[in-house]
């Protein structure tokens, strides 16, 4: 359906292996960052609000420019 009736997805070549191991990696590197203030907290480094605190800032720092370039790209079409 996107392809179709938005034209939003463009697949000269299609490697479903390829894409399943990008997207294994992605969801594998932005969970090791969320999980960072755990670690920190679990090894007596940081208080419990810090951890809270450093959550909240590294997910706002991750979701805002997927926020953005999705945003954008709405924009643009």
């Amino acid at each position: 359906m996107m392809k179709e009736e938005l034209g939003l997805i463009v697949d000269e070549v299609y490697n479903p292996i390829a894409k399943t191991i990008t997207t294994f990696i992605a969801f594998y590197i932005v969970g090791l960052i969320l999980l960072i203030p755990f670690f920190l907290y679990f090894l007596n480094l940081i208080s419990f609000l810090r951890l809270l605190l450093y959550q909240l800032v590294l997910k706002m720092l991750l979701f805002i420019p997927q926020y953005l370039l999705s945003y954008l790209s709405f924009q643009l079409n």
